[in-house]
């Protein structure tokens, strides 16, 4: 393993023993894991042509092709499955970092709403489409 600070095989252990979760290991462990699922189908794949051409040698040529297929899409399923995770991590930093630099966020969206008028086919009651229409007749 690696000794270094800024990440390697290290870091990665590290955050796998850290047991009070002072950060987060998904990032770190999301390549490892990629690589791991790739190792799997691959092994499974190569597993699946040899038993079929134990079985039959024009069925482990017909498996060569079906488990390179199959091995492709699961490949592809996982990829962007990983890629999906690494986008909503680098959304969950970004926002994160909007909320750091704006901490009176909530004290400004409650002056945006207090200043906006009144819509009349918001306003709730008996006549309150009657009104609607009464104000929408004004403005024209």
């Amino acid at each position: 393993m690696s000794r270094s600070q800024d990440g390697g095989a290290g870091r990665t252990a590290r955050l796998l023993l850290d047991v009070r979760f002072r950060a987060r290991a998904t990032p770190s462990l999301l390549p490892a894991l990629y690589l791991s699922t790739l190792v799997l189908i691959g092994v499974a794949g190569v597993s699946a042509v040899v038993v079929a051409a134990v079985q039959a040698w024009w069925l482990g040529l017909v498996a060569v092709v079906v488990v390179t297929v199959v091995g492709l899409v699961l490949a592809a399923a996982v990829r962007i499955g990983c890629e999906l995770v690494w986008a909503v991590l680098e959304l969950n930093e970004y926002v994160g970092g909007i909320a750091d630099r704006l901490p009176h966020l909530e004290s400004v969206i409650g002056d945006l709403a207090r200043d906006m008028p009144k819509l009349g086919f918001l306003r709730r009651g008996a006549n309150g489409r009657e009104r609607a229409a009464a104000e929408a007749e004004k403005i024209v």
